[in-house]
């Protein structure tokens, strides 16, 4: 593994046939929009799926998209939307080998320019890029508003009955289940493993084992009691953290707390409406994040890359979105 500025770039909670979606997605970047996605790493565990990137890297790839032409960047957000739509068509009714290959050759290329619409949402520091996502709010609201990939996931899962959850299969596997009915031996224990790939110089492969030292990547980060992030929404709140990483962690959410999450989506609405304030790692001023809290006028701030390291369950935090800060004024004891 090369020595690089790594830090952890994202976390999304993604079943295994997403995330080899994903994974597989960053090195074909370069190639559709001309990203720098040189080096990174995946690491996928327990349907949540973490990507350490360098920052170096990370800022080329916004000064890449800040070089396009408006025309073009629009078109990517269109084509986005246009995509996401042709999924969303076909994911009714009975699900059959026929139909499921369709999705998964929309979803190659659908995953590219979602990921596209991601930075560009995030490249609102840089001045050209904050005027085309201000001209172009409700375009990018409407992609943003239908790019949820629960739905499909949802739709599979529904469709496919298995002893255990479907989406732990890859592609071939769920091809496999569906012209002879043959189930993976011993599934269930990727939900127990790392499935770690590697990408080098742009060329992706799967990791060797103690190959990279995890424990230095996820305790990166130094402590600190006061997290910086962008303004989404103005407010102040005090209130008590819920830490919210996958789906399922939105029941715990109660009224008034302060939701602290890497980002949101479309799923989260149910649940999310009542909370006292909105914090995330990633996102910029047109992240789902920051529509969802200027919709219901929710305290919060996006972006500050290191919320859900430093915040821990049960934390008092006092949330003042104007200044764009948190502080966190009492840690829980565990």
């Amino acid at each position: 593994m090369k020595s690089l500025d790594w830090y952890k770039a994202a976390t999304r909670e993604l079943p295994y046939y997403m995330s080899q979606h994903a994974m597989h997605t960053f090195s074909l970047m370069n190639k559709k929009f001309g990203f720098p996605f040189k080096d990174i790493i995946f690491d996928w565990n327990q349907n949540v799926l973490t990507i350490f990137r360098s920052k170096k890297q990370v800022e080329s790839t916004f000064i890449t998209i800040s070089e396009m032409s408006e025309e073009e960047i629009i078109y990517n957000l269109e084509k986005t939307h246009t995509l996401y739509s042709k999924i969303l068509d076909l994911c009714v009714g009975k699900l059959d080998v026929e139909k499921f290959s369709q999705i998964h050759k929309i979803l190659i290329d659908c995953w590219q320019y979602h990921v596209f619409s991601i930075f560009f949402s995030y490249g609102s520091h840089i001045k050209k890029l904050k005027a085309i996502q201000d001209k172009n709010y409700a375009l990018f609201k409407k992609v943003r508003d239908i790019g949820n990939f629960y739905k499909v996931s949802a739709y599979f899962r529904n469709n496919i009955q298995t002893k255990f959850d479907p989406l732990l299969m890859d592609c071939g596997e769920i091809l496999a289940y569906f012209n002879d009915h043959i189930e993976p031996l011993d599934i269930d224990k990727r939900l127990k493993q790392h499935y770690v790939l590697l990408m080098e110089d742009y060329v992706l492969r799967k990791a060797k084992p103690n190959e990279i030292d995890f424990e230095s990547l996820y305790k990166q980060t130094k402590t600190t009691n006061k997290i910086i992030g962008t303004t989404a929404c103005k407010g102040t709140k005090t209130g008590i953290a819920r830490i919210v990483m996958q789906q399922k962690d939105l029941k715990k959410l109660r009224a008034e707390d302060i939701l602290v999450t890497t980002m949101t989506s479309p799923s989260f609405l149910p649940y999310i409406t009542e909370a006292g304030g909105i914090i995330t790692d990633d996102g910029g001023t047109t992240s789902h994040a920051s529509i969802l809290s200027r919709e219901f006028n929710i305290p919060c701030i996006t972006g500050t890359k290191i919320a859900t390291n430093q915040i821990k369950e049960g934390d008092k935090l006092l949330l003042d979105a104007t200044q764009g800060y948190v502080k966190i004024l009492n840690k829980q004891n565990k």
